[in-house]
């Protein structure tokens, strides 16, 4: 997995679950070009495959990852 903070290309559309398609970062249903966005990549036996999330939406997909992934209930440590 590769996560990182970009400039939107204008071209993306975000993938979050609950977007609320705010006119400050979506316009025509893509993230407008030059606002921050997430872009998350992860990669498997066919290749890679990102998904952008606008910057309304940054702060959902890094709670859900706290959540999903709370270091404290590993089996394995």
């Amino acid at each position: 997995m590769y996560a990182a903070l970009e400039k939107a290309s204008g071209r993306s559309i975000c993938r979050g679950r609950n977007c609320k398609c705010l006119p400050a970062f979506i316009k025509d249903s893509k993230i407008i070009k030059g606002t921050n966005c997430a872009a998350i990549t992860i990669y498997g036996a066919a290749g890679g495959v990102t998904a952008y999330y606008c910057e309304d939406c940054i702060e959902d997909v890094i709670a859900t990852l706290k959540k999903e992934l709370d270091l404290n209930l590993l089996a394995f440590k």
